[in-house]
């Protein structure tokens, strides 16, 4: 699979959307933000040309497609 600048811009706006929309959170108790946050780091250290996509925490949450 070739994923360009344009999905991972596009996935990290999804993202910074439903952050910015997302009921107030419980702090380091709510597991569908915190998964939120990693993938809004992963995605801008991908963007900035960084080789670190493996997430460093596993969550066991479903995300839209």
């Amino acid at each position: 699979m070739n994923v360009t600048n344009v999905d991972l811009n596009s996935r990290l706006n999804e993202i910074l959307d439903e952050i910015k929309n997302y009921p107030t959170p419980i702090a380091g108790c709510d597991v569908q933000f915190n998964y939120l946050l990693e993938q809004k780091n992963i995605l801008r250290n991908l963007l900035n040309g960084t080789k670190e996509f493996v997430p460093t925490t596993y969550y066991n949450v479903h995300t839209p497609d």
